[in-house]
């Protein structure tokens, strides 16, 4: 989205902006907890579901300018870099060195934002279970919701 839609949607536009949506989304993983220790199954349905989609734009705006902040001079991939001659080769090799560092850090970064993403909407997906049901009484509906949700908030720390 635009950078002004994305302020009307209450979207960060900016790294310090993504990383108090995310410090603010954490609070509201502890609320979830809370609301799904007193069986409003619904209720944290709803929180979770409001939770996801801005973990995910936080989460990945800061990952962008973190790498984008970290890239070194020169290539920024593998295959940008040129060998002419045997200083060049050196330089090539160090540049290809921390290319390939920078898109493993982009790869661990990502993965990690996505097992917090993935273990919320498994949160999401056994509440709607324990709505209709099918994981039996609520209390034991709550014992399970709160043990996925204690996963992923530890992914999410």
């Amino acid at each position: 989205p635009s950078t002004t839609a994305s302020r009307m949607m209450g979207f960060p536009t900016s790294s310090d902006q993504a990383m108090q949506v995310l410090e603010t989304q954490r609070l509201a993983a502890d609320d979830i907890v809370v609301v799904i220790r007193q069986g409003k199954l619904e209720e944290g349905g709803v929180k979770v579901l409001n939770l996801i989609p801005r973990v995910s734009m936080a989460g990945r705006l800061v990952i962008r300018d973190a790498l984008s902040s970290s890239t070194p001079v020169g290539s920024t991939t593998v295959s940008n870099i040129k060998d002419d001659n045997d200083n060049q080769n050196e330089n090539g090799k160090m540049l290809q060195r921390q290319a390939t560092i920078q898109q493993l850090k982009e790869t661990q970064l990502e993965s990690s934002l996505n097992n917090v993403l993935n273990s919320f909407g498994e949160c999401d997906i056994m509440i709607g279970q324990g709505i209709r049901g099918e994981l039996g009484v609520v209390t034991v509906a709550q014992i399970n919701i709160l043990r996925e949700l204690q996963d992923a908030i530890r992914a999410y720390d």
